[in-house]
């Protein structure tokens, strides 16, 4: 099973750091209810984020959290959480104000809470590493005992 969830978010990581790479050049952002800025990654990042886990969404055992639907957020309250075993919790775009300015410290990030604790979790960060010669181009990772993977592309 913790193999399986972790595929599934670097899955997500990966494929979310595709799209925002292709859509950092187009721009455009608007203002959510909260003020915060919203991009057209942010969106399309979540909904990649839902149909790669969806057929978990359907059983009462999973529920995932997006950063970026204020109002989804407001209408959970804690029995929400207590009640479900996995909560993924995600930040499409990690740095959302760096993305919309093209800089590249922004990821792609992706959390698993298993009994409300921490247990796996996913930072990805295509453009680090890009037209940088003291980067490597290879994939680094940092693994803890409790399954954290920070992936510079």
């Amino acid at each position: 099973m913790r193999e399986e969830y972790f595929s599934r978010m670097k899955d997500i990581a990966f494929k979310g750091g595709k799209i925002a790479l292709e859509l950092i050049s187009s721009g455009g952002y608007f203002l959510k209810s909260d003020r915060t800025i919203l991009t057209k990654a942010d969106v399309e990042i979540s909904k990649l984020a839902f149909s790669v886990i969806d057929d978990l969404l359907k059983t009462p055992d999973h529920m995932l959290i997006d950063e970026e639907d204020t109002e989804c957020a407001e209408s959970f309250d804690q029995s929400h959480f207590e009640d479900t075993a996995f909560i993924w919790a995600i930040d499409p775009i990690d740095g959302t104000r760096s993305f919309s300015n093209r800089m590249p410290n922004f990821g792609i990030s992706i959390g698993l809470i298993k009994e409300l604790k921490p247990w796996l979790g996913v930072v990805y960060f295509p453009m680090l590493g890009q037209d940088n010669p003291y980067l490597s181009p290879t994939i680094h990772s940092l693994k803890s005992s409790i399954g954290i993977l920070l992936i510079v592309n």
